[in-house]
């Protein structure tokens, strides 16, 4: 009785101890203070504020479903359980089987070789079209399992050969033997197939430094848009222009110029403009093809010129809009840019966008 006594009080002296009082919450181990509480008990939430990175620590981890790193032709664990299977398919020797157990391992290497099919017809990224589709992939998956049906009986001559020549050789396990070759031929194939993925995805992906290459901005679009960033003081103009100067365009075909939209790269040192994410309040109207009216817009994002873009002048009717297209008057027909000069400035208000005289500049 006394050794269960002496035992019993180990076991509790080795827990952290806590004993709670009406206004205070006390925790003895490493003579930790913790706030007070107004409740005796302390309420789950109580709890997180004092413990927050302990509990933290001792959440569960997000990790990545088994099932989708199984079915991910590129990842480790498709890798592994199929080399494992097909080792595993190879110690089996066919000849030996009664009919039910070859038409079962025929049927295990039929599902073998649908599911790698299957595997290997999904979209590698979400981005990418799936092309086949659900139906497409079971349909070409059913077709490779036929196949491997259809030459099951040639396999398993070859297993035969290859068995009886591991015997003639001196092979005491030839099983064994066969089973070490099919997986390493398995796992070189995935690994081949791995590596030749991965270098179609990179090329896939479009190189900042080839269809994005900044270029000269041209002089007729750098003074269009000082003509709109000059007419305020307000707005972050003075960074926004300061950026100007330094502003190169971002083309992804530098052949064919845009004459309505342009992109700009930012010396990232630069001050970063406030409002950081925007579009400039201040735009700029011209007339172009026939008389009709386009406006120019600036974008800004994360406080650097980002973007302009010239769209349809806002003052057009929705009959405008559906027949310009058609009497060459959209807004793609544009060839040039307008002179500084011939921009009228107008200034967003409540009311809509309105022109901006000379008493208003630089008073925004």
């Amino acid at each position: 009785m006394h050794k269960d006594s002496c035992l019993i009080r180990l076991i509790r002296s080795s827990r952290p101890t806590f004993w709670f009082q009406a206004k205070s919450l006390k925790c003895v181990k490493h003579s930790t203070r913790i706030p007070q509480f107004d409740s005796a008990a302390p309420t789950l939430d109580a709890q997180e504020q004092v413990f927050p990175l302990r509990m933290r620590a001792l959440g569960p981890k997000k990790r990545k479903p088994l099932s989708s790193s199984i079915n991910d032709p590129n990842s480790v664990a498709n890798g592994a359980l199929t080399t494992l299977l097909t080792a595993g398919l190879a110690l089996i020797e066919p000849r030996q089987l009664s009919p039910g157990c070859r038409l079962a391992y025929r049927g295990s290497v039929a599902a073998l070789a649908a599911w790698g099919v299957w595997t290997s017809l999904k979209p590698r990224r979400s981005s990418d079209p799936d092309l086949l589709g659900t139906v497409g992939r079971a349909v070409v998956s059913s077709g490779a399992a036929g196949v491997a049906l259809g030459f099951s009986e040639v396999g398993e001559a070859i297993d035969v050969r290859l068995h009886e020549a591991l015997v003639r050789s001196g092979a005491r396990r030839p099983r064994l033997w066969l089973a070490a070759g099919e997986a390493a031929f398995s796992a070189i194939a995935w690994w081949i197939g791995r590596l030749g993925v991965r270098g179609s995805l990179e090329r896939s992906e479009p190189s900042d430094d080839l269809t994005r290459a900044p270029m000269v901005l041209p002089e007729d679009l750098r003074k269009l848009l000082a003509r709109v960033l000059s007419s305020t003081e307000e707005h972050g103009a003075p960074l926004l222009q300061a950026q100007l100067a330094s502003a190169r365009l971002v083309s992804d075909n530098p052949g064919v110029p845009d004459r309505t939209f342009a992109q700009f790269d930012i010396p990232k040192v630069l001050a970063r403009a406030v409002p950081g994410t925007s579009m400039f309040p201040i735009i700029g109207r011209f007339s172009a093809l026939d008389g009709f009216s386009f406006d120019l817009r600036l974008y800004i994002e994360n406080g650097h010129l980002a973007k302009m873009r010239i769209e349809e002048g806002a003052d057009w009717t929705p009959e405008m809009v559906e027949d310009c297209p058609l009497a060459g008057r959209d807004v793609v027909e544009l060839r040039n840019y307008p002179a500084s000069s011939e921009v009228e400035l107008l200034v967003e208000t409540s009311a809509g966008y309105q022109p901006l005289t000379t008493d208003q500049l630089h008073k925004h």
